[in-house]
């Protein structure tokens, strides 16, 4: 199919967004404060330093080289993400079953999913916009009570799950799914993320990629808003706030839709062909 060269001067029709590490924030799901309260839950309370501890363990357990490559197909199913964490969690130094299941239960608990403060302002303007916005996640199970909790639900128009659709990123079908469920055309949509190999394959079926730098934390703007710079019915980034991270911007791949970059100066700080930044995933989240 041959690429309409129109497309390089018109703004994205829909956005797709990664969702941790890119709409909500990965660093702080797992605490002591939260695996104690579990544990209680469950009849056995412990004390914050062995839940520190033990916090310490299972992070190492799940994030180890061995720990990731026996969860590399977790998110494919429900029942197989459950498996494989709860068994790479009962296995760390001083857990067990209920240790065990405490901490898959903090790992998926809704509450402890919380949105970076530019998620919610980036994602009203584009709703308010009329762009449509998909998320698009490797996830074993359904995080759209974490958009409930946030009083995000309504500004997303489609959810695509890995756990769903039994394929995953960097499979070309789930964003494939995405540009169909938003009826459009995967040249015309923009995808979002912090990984570099699983979120920028969307580069492999026309989507151009716009990554995330690296570093964050749950109380720092995450630059979300550089992307509301494609769209000029948006008017000025400076109306509307929230720019402390614009100073860091990651960078914006496979412009096979985007050939000018005249069209994305708004963005400030562009790099596009500087190399990708190892994906930086903490607290064992997926």
């Amino acid at each position: 199919m041959t690429p309409d060269p129109g497309a390089s001067q018109q703004p994205p029709a829909a956005v797709l967004f990664d969702y941790a590490g890119t709409l909500f924030d990965d660093t702080s799901v797992i605490r002591p404060h939260r695996l104690a309260a579990q544990c209680a839950l469950r009849g056995r309370r412990i004390s914050m330093a062995r839940a520190a501890r033990l916090c310490a363990a299972l992070l190492h357990a799940v994030d180890s080289p061995e720990g990731r490559a026996r969860r590399a197909d977790a998110d494919l199913s429900p029942d197989r993400h459950r498996a494989a964490w709860t068994q790479l969690a009962r296995a760390a130094p001083g857990s067990d079953a209920l240790i065990a299941d405490a901490f898959y239960a903090c790992v998926t608990g809704a509450d402890g999913w919380h949105p970076y403060p530019d998620t919610g302002p980036v994602l009203a303007a584009l709703h308010a916009a009329g762009i449509p916005v998909a998320v698009v996640s490797n996830t074993g199970w359904d995080i759209r009570g974490s958009f409930a909790a946030a009083g995000l639900t309504r500004l997303v128009a489609a959810f695509v799950l890995s756990c769903d659709l039994g394929v995953q990123k960097p499979d070309p079908e789930i964003f494939r799914t995405a540009c169909a469920l938003l009826g459009t055309d995967p040249a015309r949509a923009l995808m979002v993320g912090d990984d570099p190999a699983k979120d920028g394959a969307a580069a492999a079926v026309g989507i151009p990629v716009y990554v995330l730098p690296t570093d964050r934390g749950p109380a720092r703007p995450r630059g979300l808003t550089a992307v509301l710079g494609l769209f000029p019915s948006l008017g000025s980034l400076g109306s509307l706030g929230s720019l402390g991270s614009l100073g860091s911007l990651g960078s914006l791949r496979s412009l096979r839709s985007l050939r000018s970059l005249g069209t994305l100066r708004s963005l400030g700080t562009l790099r596009p062909n500087s190399p990708p930044a190892p994906a930086n995933r903490r607290d064992g989240s997926p």
